[in-house]
């Protein structure tokens, strides 16, 4: 699977956005636009890139869940210091369950 694409590229510097960026202000403490640890950041981007190409790639829910546990189940071969491969599958599994959830409530869809 092939997770970068030009359509979602955003999603992976946005971790790395200043508040100055968006227009909004900015203080010595309030810096960024997302108070993401600096170890984490890179767990977020891997996370926000997968769980977006999951969304723009599955065709159904029951897609969603699938491709969601197949990209958990291969997490680990990512090499990179800064990323914690159990954190980010549980986090793509997580926000593929959640997705499920909030479908299932009176009033919402999610295709």
């Amino acid at each position: 699977m092939v997770f970068v694409t030009s359509e979602n590229i955003g999603r992976v510097v946005f971790h790395n956005w200043k508040r100055i960026y968006a227009g909004l202000p900015s203080t010595r403490t309030r810096e960024w636009l997302l108070e993401i640890e600096f170890r984490k950041r890179e767990t977020f981007a891997y996370s926000c890139e997968a769980y977006g190409w999951i969304v723009e790639h599955a065709r159904s829910r029951a897609d969603r869940m699938s491709i969601g546990r197949e990209y958990a189940a291969g997490a680990h071969r990512f090499q990179d210091d800064h990323l914690d491969t159990s954190e980010l599958a549980s986090i793509v599994s997580e926000a593929c369950a959640a997705l499920i959830a909030l479908a299932s409530e009176p009033g919402r869809s999610t295709t």
